[in-house]
């Protein structure tokens, strides 16, 4: 039995989106190679950073912890907690997730201080909603 690679979802979507949903390259299908991969770096980049940065935020993963890693890690897991406690932070974080806005839109001063205001401490850890469960994918498999 063959095994297939599979994204996270997280990662699917960023790559649907920054495939499917983004302008088209400047250069278009016909530009040439270099050209080309430059131009689908540009709309790609920033998904694809929020998802691999957010990775790296536990601690089992190999990676470097750039100053920038770190320092967005520590506000996303704020402003995740603030989002449980504030509809317009919620709103915001998911047209984020979504694609709809830049990432940017989470540093806005409005959105920085409706963040402290509910997170001035980074929340601590709570136990995984996957605690005690098969995350294998076992149970998934068919036997052969």
């Amino acid at each position: 039995m063959q095994l297939q690679p599979r994204l996270r979802p997280r990662h699917e979507r960023g790559l649907d989106r920054g495939t499917h949903a983004a302008p088209a390259p400047a250069g278009g299908l016909c530009a040439p190679p270099r050209q080309f991969l430059a131009d689908i770096a540009k709309i790609i980049d920033t998904p694809w950073e929020i998802s691999a940065g957010g990775d790296l935020d536990f601690p089992g993963v190999v990676g470097e912890r750039t100053f920038k890693v770190r320092m967005g890690n520590a506000y996303m897991a704020r402003l995740q907690y603030a989002a449980t406690k504030d509809a317009r932070v919620t709103d915001g974080f998911m047209r984020v997730a979504g694609l709809m806005d830049p990432p940017q839109a989470l540093m806005r001063p409005a959105m920085l201080l409706r963040v402290l205001r509910h997170a001035v401490r980074r929340p601590a850890a709570g136990e995984s909603w996957l605690a005690g469960k098969d995350t294998t994918g076992a149970a998934e498999r068919p036997t052969v």
